[in-house]
């Protein structure tokens, strides 16, 4: 039972992750947010993304044994890496609650 919800934190971590990862590129930026002025924090998404990513190793690591769990973090990884990339690609207005608006920089 407790497995069961270290790997769905892992999960959501992974996409939280990932999520911020993409952001913290200006042409995502641009995709989810395309009447701001605004450019992204990248170094605030990049640290958060790496946290997340770290902090879902660790769940992983926390449900199974080592062997096991590094082979769901990188299916985890992966997986979230293509739903982010689809809902990027045909939605990318749903990211804007992953990835709010104050975690830009004002345009100079």
């Amino acid at each position: 039972m407790f497995e069961a919800m270290w790997l769905i934190l892992a999960a959501v971590l992974c996409l939280l992750g990932m999520s911020w990862i993409s952001a913290a590129m200006r042409v995502h930026w641009r995709q989810l947010y395309p009447a701001c002025n605004s450019e992204p924090n990248v170094n605030q998404l990049r640290v958060l993304g790496a946290v997340a990513f770290v902090l879902a190793g660790l769940c992983c690591l926390k449900a199974d044994h080592a062997s096991m769990a590094v082979l769901v973090w990188v299916m985890f990884l992966t997986g979230s890496a293509f739903l982010v990339a689809m809902v990027l690609t045909k939605q990318p207005a749903l990211l804007r609650v992953i990835c709010p608006k104050f975690l830009s920089r004002a345009h100079s």
